[in-house]
């Protein structure tokens, strides 16, 4: 049975580019931050960890397709990736993005809700424009102090009050965070991951587990 939320569980990472924050029904539920909670720890610790690195990726960067990859161009929809987990990601304005859908590795990945739900935006919900009329017009920056200033902490933080689940999280971050060095020096030399299985004799699909295993 799903779990009625307020909006003390609304915020996921606070980062220094991008705030995240689950997708608030209309019924007063979180169907993405459910799905997280049943979730291992070493999968929630993973995901958190890529949730961190979108939030402080800066502009213009290509994320790692390995972790972050692109669903739908026109809206944009995104799907954070972890081992066989997924969680659909869309633009909510300024520096907000909203977690909105879970699904399994293999699944169908884009359903018509979700392009519906990022076409008509999230400030535009009932339930989350009450709670959030200020942050319709905030940064993540100004969101986020606005939260603080309230008392209220994100999902990273409160995870991390756990200290080995602080561990598991620097542990993924610090993964991510290679990828994403190898990804930028492949950009520089404008090298794609076709073009340099093709330089080495391999197969992309080894090329891709390679950049993962970083």
């Amino acid at each position: 049975m799903a779990t009625i939320r307020t909006s003390d569980d609304i915020a996921v990472v606070d980062g220094g580019v991008r705030s995240l924050e689950w997708f608030w029904a209309e019924d007063g539920t979180m169907p993405g931050l459910d799905n997280f909670e049943a979730l291992e720890a070493e999968d929630q610790a993973a995901l958190i960890a890529t949730f961190r690195h979108w939030a402080d990726l800066q502009h213009g960067k290509r994320a790692a397709e390995s972790r972050i990859n692109e669903e739908h161009d026109e809206p944009k929809i995104l799907a954070v990736k972890a081992g066989k987990h997924r969680f659909t990601m869309f633009h909510a304005g300024n520096d907000v993005w909203i977690i909105h859908r879970y699904y399994p590795k293999g699944k169908k990945k884009l359903d018509k809700l979700d392009e519906r739900l990022s076409r008509r935006r999230f400030s535009q919900f009932p339930t989350t424009k009450r709670a959030r009329r200020m942050e319709n017009i905030m940064n993540a920056i100004e969101a986020r102090t606005a939260r603080r200033k309230a008392g209220k902490t994100t999902l990273e933080e409160r995870l991390r009050q756990n200290p080995e689940m602080a561990q598991r999280i620097d542990k993924h971050l610090a993964h991510v965070r290679l990828e994403q060095q190898m990804v930028d020096a492949m950009e520089r030399q404008h090298v794609n991951a076709a073009e340099l299985a093709r330089r080495m004799a391999r197969q992309p699909s080894a090329i891709s587990r390679d950049l993962r295993a970083a």
